[in-house]
């Protein structure tokens, strides 16, 4: 990743989802498979879910919607 990305705004799942007219499972399942997307995920604690912060930067964004 280029340097340059940390200065392009990052979106989230549900700001995408919106923009687009996609659901947010939909897209959110995309975005976990994504190279370039940020995923920030939680350590397990005693529930057994599992929590993932999604980020997604705009040139990623960019080549997606294309």
């Amino acid at each position: 990743m280029s340097p340059d990305v940390l200065k392009e705004k990052h979106y989230t799942v549900e700001e995408l989802s919106e923009i687009w007219g996609i659901s947010y499972e939909a897209l959110r399942t995309k975005l976990l498979k994504t190279p370039g997307v940020l995923k920030f995920e939680q350590p397990r604690g005693r529930s057994k879910r599992r929590y993932v912060t999604i980020r997604v930067p705009e040139s990623v964004a960019r080549t997606l919607y294309q």
